[in-house]
């Protein structure tokens, strides 16, 4: 760092910094780990609204789920990778991813490979 020099050249990538969107990136994306964008539907115990507000901002729908009335629905663009679904560990029984199918199958087979450590 004891040489930096200005150069005269012209800055690379400043159409996509000026469309990139730090707090719509940092509600999807879960610590430092970037994934595969989803839309993803859970269906979440009515005392985790807070939760999901805190992590996914106030301009989420959170709507009761009609076939249970102690639970609610939300959809939510999620960047899908290992820490978000500590996240989801972390909140236990009282959410379910609903779709899509392929995260809720990635998301039993962690769960089953994390378990795995501890069977003899």
């Amino acid at each position: 760092m004891s040489s930096i020099k200005i150069l005269p050249d012209e800055r690379e990538g400043q159409e996509v910094f000026k469309k990139f969107d730090i707090v719509d990136y940092s509600k999807k994306t879960f610590g430092m780990f970037g994934g595969k964008e989803e839309s993803i539907m859970f269906e979440a115990a009515n005392d985790l609204a807070g939760v999901f507000i805190d992590r996914f901002g106030t301009d989420i729908f959170l709507m009761q789920n009609p076939k249970n009335p102690k639970t609610f629905l939300v959809r939510v663009p999620v960047n899908v990778s290992p820490q978000f679904y500590g996240w989801l560990f972390g909140l236990g029984k009282k959410v379910k991813i609903l779709s899509p199918e392929y995260v809720l199958e990635d998301y039993k087979k962690t769960r089953n490979d994390i378990l795995s450590n501890y069977e003899p």
